[in-house]
């Protein structure tokens, strides 16, 4: 019987379908990965999910919205919706950030952003900077703005473009620009080993 993870993310529930794909990307034998969309409040659902899937391997994902720092961690756990009864022995492995947003990760595989987005695709409109997650959310989303402001699909649109550029993209890639999403597959991959 597979291990079931249950990923909490923020976003539209249109972003399911690209989170599935993002993740089938890991292979991984012996783990089903279900992405569970957190519209109003991931850390509330995240809660609430430990409470109601106590077998599955339950794992928050939200943006970081902000460089990367080690009090990332205590500042979810300060957050109003943390249950601290539900919450005391989860492990920072269970908590994980796209640093600083989701749209950071498409900038580790531009070719994707190229193919999807087409001919009038600027690429040199994106910001520069390899290290991804070093990169300001604000310069994240104006240069995809920018990148795709000529397009036949317009400027990027987090639900009408998000959940296809998730497919896309490139899992090896993220990972190699970005070392949270690293550390999340290094998690999803540590189980596999508990695989039955």
């Amino acid at each position: 019987m597979a291990i079931a993870v249950r990923v909490y993310f923020e976003g539209d529930r249109s972003l399911r379908i690209g989170f599935s794909k993002f993740f089938e990307g890991l292979r991984l034998p012996g783990i089903r990965i279900a992405p569970v969309p957190c519209k109003a409040n991931a850390i509330a659902d995240f809660m609430s999910g430990l409470k109601s899937y106590p077998e599955a391997v339950n794992v928050l994902l939200i943006d970081a919205e902000k460089p990367y720092a080690a009090n990332l961690f205590q500042e979810v756990r300060q957050h109003d919706h943390w249950d601290y009864a539900t919450g005391s022995n989860i492990s920072d492995d269970r908590i994980h950030f796209m640093v600083q947003v989701m749209e950071s990760w498409f900038l580790a595989d531009k070719q994707a952003l190229s193919a999807y987005y087409g001919r009038a695709f600027s690429a040199n409109r994106l910001p520069a900077n390899s290290a991804i997650e070093e990169i300001p959310k604000d310069d994240v989303l104006s240069g995809l703005a920018e990148a795709t402001r000529a397009t036949t699909k317009g400027r990027y649109h987090k639900t009408n473009h998000g959940p296809r550029l998730l497919e896309a993209i490139d899992p090896a890639k993220v990972c190699a620009a970005a070392p949270n999403c690293s550390r999340l597959f290094d998690f999803l991959n540590s189980l596999v080993s508990q695989s039955p």
